[in-house]
């Protein structure tokens, strides 16, 4: 999904991107922060634990590079997620006008 946003150039650096809980894997949000430079809000199946998910989550080799000029895009991507994770329930309402909204698109 996120191959072809950026493929129609629809998917922006720093971009916010809200999923459900299928997408719920450590490799996803990595995959997001180190390929795509998104924040993935991914809404957790149980309470996450985000130590442990910090912990998992680990950056490319050349993120610990000094001279890196993707090194702070990096640092900058992960605390707006780990600032927004704590605060995934204020999003719900967000997601849900989107479910209905393709709930309606099925229907006509």
């Amino acid at each position: 999904m996120l191959y072809k946003l950026k493929k129609r150039r629809i998917l922006k650096k720093g971009q916010i991107i809200l999923t459900d809980k299928g997408f719920y894997s450590t490799l996803n949000y990595l995959i997001g922060i180190n390929k795509y430079k998104i924040v993935p809000l991914i809404f957790p199946k149980k309470k996450p634990i985000l130590t442990v998910l910090k912990d998992k989550i680990q950056n490319l080799l050349d993120y610990f590079d000094v001279n890196n000029p993707r090194n702070p895009i990096y640092k900058a991507l992960g605390e707006q997620l780990f600032d927004l994770l704590p605060k995934w329930e204020d999003f719900r309402r967000k997601r849900w006008k989107i479910e209905e909204f393709f709930k309606f698109l099925e229907i006509n």
